[in-house]
């Protein structure tokens, strides 16, 4: 979560959405051919709001002693000159029209200035306030569909003479001290009638940066003071997993050496203190390389060390991101009073046991409220502290709740759960708003992760903009399987209702169910709502290759060729879309084979064991299985072979890790490395082999 430095204010007027009104769009360019040319060049215009299309123009630049006016709605123009301080009056037709400026100077030096005029009778909507403060300045540039001229009243005075600007820029206005001060904008066209709109906007002196909770680490002026005690070493680094549990791009680093005390952390005192008005949690994004290890927090007054209180929670998730909860009224070490000053926070990683070498790390420190964290793209619902207000409509209920198929592409712990009553109207669904609208620079699709009853059904992404509904695209997109996980690919581009623009704040996400048809009584499933991204999907296992919008980079070696394929084989074990190829070619290495790097460890907690999905055109044939920890391959790893028992059909085989035939197993290691082998020990003879769905039993 960046400081934000500006304020950004949306206000949308509530307009017939049939009006139109006239427009200026400007393009400006300027041929200096020495500095005697006229320079600043701009026009201001008053539309007649009579209907009758009555402009008058007048235009200024400094250096200039003329100016030619071409109004650009007849061919062959004569232009009208003018001098410095007069005007020209033109009346135009409804129509668009490019209207030009050229400034003369006294060397005969000219600047140009094109603008577009968009001439209609119909009164302005949509009006939009853009609103950046710096200290006790005020930046307005509004905008409405087709307004040619805005009024802008800064609410500084009683008969106040409003700053008069065209489409497109921008009125300042610096006050003379705080205070809460009534913004009214007023929206001109060619028609009589005009739009506006009024807002309150509190100015004050902007202060630095503070170090205050909530708490991350991406500032570019703060230095974050942490020191480290007991032999552990605290600094800020980049963040080493950059992933859907936490995507922010610096961290606290808590290196816990080896033989540190038990007690080993980091401290840092605030600028101010905690703010407990809200409650008595605080949340922390964790990262541990072992699942059930305890993290303390500490918070004391920096005046007084025995003002305290700490809580510990353990860890349920290795070698990736958590948010972990404390509730500092369940303090049993020192009493937690919400009205004492704690402005010092401190951090314990695997607190009671002594160092193991290991690091742990620590991002966005926050005492929960509804407004802490903003709800935006990407959606995994895994947040404890996040409200994600789902709306249900036409007889469906929304909720958020515990993963009940933790298979497949989603063994997450959180997914959102739409119940579709019986009898629930054809369209019924659910519509969640966001704090921060929709992102599409990255492209114009959004993938979707879903669970459905049945294969078939069509299921309809939705999103609107922020205060306008009549504002939206959607899409639908059929299931293809049933009581299990898939990935759903929308593209918004193709929308048939609707028409999508990538610059329009779409602030609103409405997903529906078996849409078209009423409800019998099923609950659906989605999860992992997002733009796709090359860091949003990190990978792991389960591995299987279904997703059209994922990387999955091997690397093959040895002159064997590895790519992600269309299955050839669709049958049997195995009736996914798509497998991993191993082109084993002929004479190829007998260690030929393919790698990747995975982005999160295997987590060995529960199993030692790893099936795979295998093709061979060949019973009896070895299949080597490899896991390396990539901080020490060549010494930390562990390899299993097992031989094939079909040819040329899918086949099911489990690799037990914890009885190597070469290297050792330790669950402790972070194997994020594989290695794949087909035909191990024996020279390529030109052959293809096919693997998917790895995952641990």
């Amino acid at each position: 979560m960046k400081t934000l430095k500006s304020l950004f204010i949306h206000i949308f007027s509530m307009a017939a959405i049939l009006m139109v009104t006239s427009c200026v769009k400007e393009e400006t360019s300027y041929a200096f051919q020495d500095v005697s040319a006229p320079t600043d060049l701009a026009v201001a215009f008053d539309i007649a709001q009579d209907d009758s299309g009555n402009v008058t123009v007048t235009p200024t630049a400094s250096g200039a002693t003329s100016f030619m006016i071409y109004f650009g709605d007849t061919e062959d123009e004569t232009p009208v000159v003018v001098a410095p301080g007069e005007s020209a009056d033109h009346t135009y037709a409804e129509g668009v029209y490019t209207m030009k400026v050229v400034a003369e100077g006294m060397t005969g030096l000219t600047s140009e200035l094109n603008k577009e005029v968009n001439i209609s009778f119909t009164k302005p909507s949509n009006l939009i306030l853009d609103i950046q403060t710096t200290n006790l300045t005020a930046n307005i540039t509004p905008s409405a569909e087709n307004a040619a001229a805005y009024d802008v009243y800064f609410g500084a005075a009683e008969d106040e003479e409003p700053a008069t600007i065209m489409d497109g820029e921008t009125a300042s206005f610096t006050y003379a001290e705080e205070g809460a001060y009534t913004i009214r904008v007023v929206a001109r066209g060619a028609s009589s009638q005009t739009t506006e709109t009024s807002i309150i906007l509190n100015i004050s002196i902007t202060t630095s940066e503070t170090l205050s909770l909530p708490l991350n680490f991406e500032s570019e002026t703060l230095t974050y003071p942490w020191g480290g005690f007991g032999g552990a070493n605290p600094s800020i680094v980049s963040n080493p997993d950059v992933s859907a549990g936490n995507a922010s791009n610096t961290v606290l680093q808590l290196e816990k050496t080896a033989g540190s005390e038990v007690w080993a952390g980091a401290s840092m005192a605030l600028d101010e203190p905690m703010d407990f008005s809200a409650g008595t949690e605080v949340a922390i994004n964790v990262w541990s390389p072992r699942a059930g290890t305890p993290i303390l927090l500490k918070i004391e007054n920096s005046s007084n060390p025995d003002i305290n209180a700490e809580v510990s929670v353990s860890t349920t998730k290795a070698g990736e991101w958590e948010t972990l909860v404390f509730d500092m009224a369940t303090s049993a070490v020192g009493v937690f009073d919400a009205a004492n000053t704690y402005d010092v926070v401190v951090v314990f990683g695997d607190f009671g046991t002594n160092g193991q070498g290991e690091n742990f790390y620590f991002d966005d420190f926050l005492i929960p409220s509804s407004s802490s964290i903003p709800v935006g793209l990407p959606l995994y619902f895994e947040s404890p502290v996040i409200n994600y207000a789902w709306g249900g409509f036409g007889g469906a209920n929304p909720s958020i709740i515990d993963n009940p198929d933790m298979s497949g592409i989603n063994t997450s712990g959180k997914v959102l759960q739409l119940e579709k009553t019986a009898g629930s109207e054809v369209w019924a669904g659910a519509a969640l708003a966001l704090d921060v609208p929709m992102d599409f620079s990255a492209g114009s699709t959004v993938a979707m992760k879903v669970w459905s009853p049945r294969a078939g059904i069509p299921v309809l992404f939705k999103m609107e903009k922020t205060g306008d509904p009549n504002t939206s695209a959607e899409v639908s997109v059929n299931t293809t399987k049933a009581g299990e996980w898939e990935l759903l690919i929308f593209d918004m581009s193709t929308s048939t209702v609707g028409t999508f623009d990538p610059s329009i704040d779409y602030g609103v996400a409405v997903v529906f169910a078996d849409f078209g048809t009423n409800g019998q009584g099923e609950n659906f499933y989605f999860d992992d709502i997002l733009v796709p991204s090359a860091t949003q999907y990190p990978l792991g296992l389960p591995l299987g290759f279904e997703s059209l919008i994922q990387e999955y980079p091997w690397t093959g070696f040895g002159n064997a060729n590895a790519s992600i394929v269309d299955n050839p084989d669709m049958s049997g074990e195995n009736t996914s879309n798509r497998v991993l190829q191993l082109e084993k070619t002929a004479g190829a290495e007998v260690w030929a084979g393919a790698v990747m790097g995975l982005d999160r460890a295997i987590d060995f907690s529960t199993s030692s064991v790893i099936t795979i999905k295998v093709w061979s055109p060949r019973a009896g044939t070895p299949i080597l299985f490899k896991m390396e920890d990539s901080s020490d391959p060549s010494n930390l790893f562990a390899e299993v072979s097992v031989s094939t028992t079909t040819a040329g059909a899918r086949e099911t085989l489990s690799f037990d890790m914890s009885n190597p035939s070469n290297g050792s197993f330790d669950a402790a290691n972070s194997y994020d490395t594989i290695v794949v082998f087909g035909d191990f020990g024996t020279a390529g003879q030109g052959e293809n082999f096919y693997f998917d769905d790895i995952q641990k039993q």
